[in-house]
């Protein structure tokens, strides 16, 4: 039975009446037209096989369907008005059931289709309500209003259902036809660009919607496409159950084009959505389907907004979301455009995703806006995702805003490759992460960080709560700079609550480029690795460290307080900069009235091994101690310019291993000791130190101990060998004690030269320098103890050398010259004209023996000399007067040497051997003298 209450306009000819006013509907064209305020109410007495359709005049209607039985291959109902200034459309389903069986066939459509109408349409299916669609863009309940008044659908009662199986085919083109069937929509549009200007509310307080198959499908959607319209779109799920089937497919979904709000509420009932595989399917969509989403707040504002406005609003206070497909996130807000993008996910919400890219909680802004992108996560939210690359809780801003996380509590839990735990990218601005206290996360995949900050500016992160990075190449927190540009900045604090958790893969923090001031008051596990530029690490005393720490490029300050370094092996180093500092600050000393649980006294270290390298300045606060089996190894960096290594208090080793080290191959560093130094018994103290030249001369490291000194220590010099002897000072101060017991012991290791009382020393240039106690504490000294010079071994050689060369470098005479004899009577017996000059070749050698005593030395060497030489000449005469003869000669040379040197320095020998080449020219005058010159050039081979 059919019950009409108001009044009939006019019914369409050739239809029969069943009883009065009854009329069978055929769906396709308008039955029944109604005016006034028209109620009319459906029941199941009769089935509609034709469906219901009403063409509404200007005073509207209300549809009551109780328990009505609809079935067409068209609308299944069909409430349309085009009237302006008409009332209202109210379309409410009571139990029953509604099938339609052809494309494009809704359920239930109602609307305002005229621009200048400000009436609002509303649809209600509640109590146990069935809605069945069977083909593509069948929809299963649309209020669609064109005008200026709202759009508003709502599902209520547990056992309500709306099921769609919308199918993708191909066109006649072969091009894909989307079966995007929706489930829940409320719509606001246009009429030729007019109009559109109202709320759209999608509401789901329980039941179930199942979204079969077809791609695009929207379960419970929520739509406002006039982009100048700051109305509010909103979809709302506080129950029921939501399953979809299809590609792209979303749970709820929510979208403006406008100005205003896009929300997406939900806060209660599950939400799950799965991807049909096979196939068949991926055969018509050309590609395996994916990408499934459980809720999607979506805004796309093109005009200056107010900061205010044009918001994607993705909220989650309650219920589950389980997303099962690659690229299918759980909860998104998007902006592309002006618009702010904020998800919130508070109360016991659950959110899964099984799939790759599939992101868990996801706020993304891209395009040109300049708004943030912002995730929050609170309460007890379980977050938790399984495929590679499928973030936890994501904020990305791919223009110019800046992308926030923010997790108050609940866990997230990441399992996949490079899946992130927090994840904030601003490809722009600046990246933000903060983790409450009652917040954990975990993420265990391969390269998958557990906090990741990545912007073009600056980044702020704040841990409250524990974060635990995956394996391989993946850190707990991970920040990275992309703009590289100078002032960039970026802060890491960590809560006394904090537990940043990096043992997996060894990294416990590794920032990237600017200049990064990181806090400590939690737990650290993993190395931390601070990259270019000017870094500030500080590890407060509360908390507690475990790991290595790697400054990288800059000048970077690192400051370790009340720290205890125990139970393994540690490596701090400074890095590539000019100045990088490093100091430990101890406990206080304890009160008259220590605090409980309170450290106070020295520091201990009682590591295995402390290595500390790369520091252009390290400072120890505090007394220091360190324990028998531990290391404690200091090593400069590579400044240009002096550096001080300073431990402000007594130094004590209990049998460890302690280097302090400022060789960096510069001179006039310092290692300062502002206490006293007790060194262990063993020599396991060592200083190590440079020697060289620099613009004053030569010049060393030194090492200045302000207290007193007791046990036995050693230094280890670089660099004294090169020195070289020009300017050298014989005397130079290497340690200076300031307090008045000097018990201590130093000993020079890794000396050039071991003495005969097996004493190491060092030879630079001439001299041999020993270690030596003066006065004022130690000193490498080229002096003896009475004062003399001590030359090192090889002096006494090379004074001796010239010596040596120079016994051979004594010119001939002439007489011993083969010809000479002849020359002389020629030109002094007379009538030289006539005579017969001889034979002009010559041959003469031999040998002699020199000797010289250690007081002609300056190294005080006695040298004992035997020489061999052999000549061979020729001499021709080239002019000849009455005056006398000009004879010219050449000359040919060898010899050998052999020079023995000996000295309470050191003994040796020099052996030569030379090669000579000479010319002679001689002036025999017949007065009865004459003149000789000679030029000799001569190479010598000599071993020393």
């Amino acid at each position: 039975m059919t019950k009409f209450k108001g009044r009939v306009a006019s019914i369409a000819p050739g239809l029969s009446v069943v009883a009065t006013a009854a009329v069978l509907f055929s769906g396709v064209a308008a039955q029944a037209g109604c005016s006034g305020i028209s109620t009319i109410t459906c029941d199941g007495a009769t089935p509609y096989t034709n469906g219901i359709t009403y063409h509404v005049g200007s005073d509207g209607l209300t549809l009551n369907l109780n328990n009505a039985d609809v079935t067409n291959d068209g609308f299944g109902v069909f409430a349309k008005t085009t009237a302006e200034n008409g009332a209202d459309i109210a379309v409410q389903m009571e139990s029953g059931r509604i099938a339609t069986t052809s494309a494009n066939a809704m359920a239930i459509f109602s609307e305002i289709g005229v621009a200048g109408s400000d009436a609002n349409v509303t649809v209600n299916v509640k109590d146990g309500a069935t809605i069945t669609t069977s083909d593509r863009q069948a929809h299963g309940v649309l209020a669609s209003n064109k005008g200026s008044g709202n759009a508003h659908v709502v599902m209520e009662g547990e056992e309500t259902k709306i099921t769609t199986s919308g199918a993708n085919v191909r066109g006649a083109d072969g091009a894909i036809l989307d079966g995007n069937s929706y489930g829940l929509w409320a719509n606001i549009s246009q009429v030729n660009g007019e109009g559109g200007w109202g709320n759209a509310t999608a509401e789901m307080e329980g039941g179930t919607i199942t979204m079969n198959n077809g791609s695009q499908a929207y379960a419970v959607y929520a739509q406002i496409s006039n982009q100048d319209s700051d109305a509010t779109a909103t979809a709302i799920m506080r129950g029921g159950d939501i399953i979809t089937d299809g590609h792209r497919a979303y749970g709820m979904f929510v979208q403006t084009n406008g100005t205003g709000l896009a929300i997406a509420e939900m806060s209660g009932g599950t939400i799950t959505t799965n991807v049909r595989s096979d196939e068949a399917t991926a055969a018509v969509l050309g590609f395996m389907p994916n990408n499934t989403y459980g809720i999607w707040a979506y805004i796309e504002a093109n005009a200056t907004i107010d900061a205010d406005k044009a918001v994607a609003l993705a909220k989650m206070s309650g219920g589950e979301i389980l997303t099962k497909s690659n690229n299918g996130y759980g909860i998104v807000a998007s902006s592309n455009g002006s618009g702010t993008a904020k998800v919130e996910v508070t109360g016991n919400s659950k959110v899964t995703t099984e799939g790759k890219n599939a992101h868990a909680v996801f706020a993304w802004s891209y395009n040109r806006g300049n708004k943030t992108a912002t995730a929050v996560v609170g309460n007890t939210a379980d977050i938790e995702t399984s495929g590679e690359g499928a973030h936890g809780v994501s904020a990305i801003h791919t223009v110019y805003g800046a992308a926030e996380v923010y997790m108050y509590n609940g866990k997230v839990e990441t399992r996949g490759k490079e899946a992130h735990g927090l994840n904030a990218f601003s490809a722009a601005a600046t990246a933000s992460v903060h983790l409450g206290g009652s917040s954990t996360v975990e993420a265990s995949g391969e390269d998958a960080d557990g906090i990741r900050a990545e912007s073009a500016t600056d980044f702020d992160i704040r841990v409250d709560g524990s974060v635990t990075g995956g394996i391989g190449n993946a850190a707990a927190i991970r920040t990275i700079s992309r703009s590289g540009l100078p002032g960039v900045k970026g802060e890491i604090r960590i809560a006394g609550s904090a537990d940043v958790n990096g043992e997996a893969s060894g990294l416990a923090i590794e920032d990237g480029d600017g200049d990064t001031t990181i806090t400590s008051r939690g737990t650290i596990t993993g190395d931390i690795l601070l990259g270019a530029g000017d870094d500030t690490l500080t590890l407060r005393s509360v908390g507690s460290f475990t790991g290595d720490i790697y400054a990288g490029e800059g000048n970077d300050t690192v400051t370790i307080e009340t720290l205890t370094l125990d139970e393994g092996r540690y490596i701090l180093d400074g890095g590539v900069g000019g100045n990088d500092e490093l100091t430990f600050i101890g406990p206080p000393d304890a009160p008259d009235v220590p605090l409980e649980g309170r450290i106070y006294g020295p520091i201990v270290m009682t590591a295995t091994e402390t290595h500390l390298r790369n520091w252009e300045r390290v400072e120890v606060d505090k007394d220091m101690e360190i324990d028998s089996e531990s290391e404690f190894h200091v090593f400069g960096g590579e400044s240009d310019t002096p550096t001080v290594l300073t431990i402000a208090g007594d130094v004590t080793n209990n049998d460890g291993s302690v280097v302090l080290s400022v060789q960096n191959g510069n001179t006039g560093d310092e290692i300062k000791i502002e206490g006293n130094y007790t060194g262990s018994d063993t020599g396991s103290d060592v200083f190590a130190l440079d020697m060289g030249r620099d613009a004053d001369g030569v010049n060393t490291d030194t090492v200045v101990i302000t207290g007193n000194t007791s046990g036995e220590m050693t230094l280890l010099i670089a660099g004294l060998d090169s020195a070289g002897v020009e300017g050298a000072p014989l005397v130079m101060d290497v340690v200076t004690v300031g307090g008045g017991e000097a018990n201590g012991t130093f000993t020079l290791v890794g000396g050039n030269y071991v003495t005969s009382e097996g004493e190491q020393a060092m030879i630079s240039g001439a001299y041999l320098y020993r270690l030596a106690e003066t006065d004022r504490g130690w000193a490498l000294s080229a002096r003896s103890e009475s004062g003399e010079i001590n030359w090192g071994p090889s002096a006494p050689i090379y004074d001796s050398y010239g010596a040596a060369l120079l016994a051979f470098n004594g010119p001939s005479a002439l007489r011993g010259r083969g010809s000479s004899q002849d020359f002389r009577s020629l030109a002094w017996g007379g009538d030289a004209a006539g005579q017969d000059t001889g034979a002009p070749l010559w041959i003469q050698m031999g040998t002699e023996q020199l000797t010289s005593a250690a007081e002609q030395s300056t190294t005080g060497a006695a040298r004992d000399s035997s020489l061999w030489e052999m000549e061979i000449g020729a001499d021709l005469v080239l002019s000849e007067s009455a005056a006398g003869l000009l004879v010219g000669g050449l000359m040919l040379s060898y010899g050998t040497g052999s020079t023995d040197v000996s000295s309470g320095f050191g003994d040796g020998s020099i052996e030569t051997t030379g090669l000579g080449l000479g010319l002679a020219a001689t002036w025999y005058d017949t007065r009865g003298f004459y003149v000789d010159g000679q030029v000799t050039v001569t190479s010598y081979s000599s071993d020393l």
